[in-house]
C-alpha cells in the first residue's frame, strides 16, 4: 500500500518528498518482513527481488537523467544513494537479473561512480 501511495504521491500530486518518504517506507516494511525470515528457499521468495527492482526504478526516477552534483540533503541525493543500496542487495542475492545489473550501471553513472 506504500509503494502505490508512494506511486499516487509522484505522478499525480507531484510531490517528490512525500513519494520518496513513503518509498522508504515500502521499503522498511518489506525488508523488517524479510529479516525475521530464515535464510532458505522461503527467504528469496519473501526477497522479492521485482519488487527491490521496480522500488529502485522508483527511487531513480526522482534522481534525473543527467549525471550532476547533488547537495548532501536534497530529495534526489537520498533517492540515489538509496536506489543504489537497494541494487546492491540485488545483486548479492540474484546476480543473474539482468534488469537489476542495468539500473545498478545507470544508478552508478547519475552518482558519477
Amino acid at each position: 500500500l506504500a509503494f502505490l501511495s508512494a506511486l499516487v504521491a509522484a505522478r499525480h500530486e507531484g510531490d517528490a518528498f512525500k513519494a520518496v518518504e513513503l518509498l522508504d517506507k515500502a521499503l522498511e516494511i518489506h525488508m523488517t518482513a524479510l529479516r525475521r525470515q530464515p535464510y532458505d528457499v522461503n527467504y528469496f521468495a519473501k526477497l522479492d527481488p521485482d519488487f527491490l527492482v521496480d522500488l529502485s526504478r522508483e527511487y531513480l526516477g526522482h534522481v534525473g537523467a543527467e549525471p550532476e552534483v547533488r547537495e548532501a540533503g536534497s530529495v534526489e541525493a537520498a533517492a540515489l544513494s538509496k536506489a543504489l543500496k537497494l541494487l546492491a542487495i540485488v545483486r548479492k542475492h540474484v546476480p543473474g537479473l539482468l534488469e537489476g545489473q542495468l539500473l545498478l550501471a545507470r544508478a552508478k553513472f547519475l552518482g558519477h561512480d
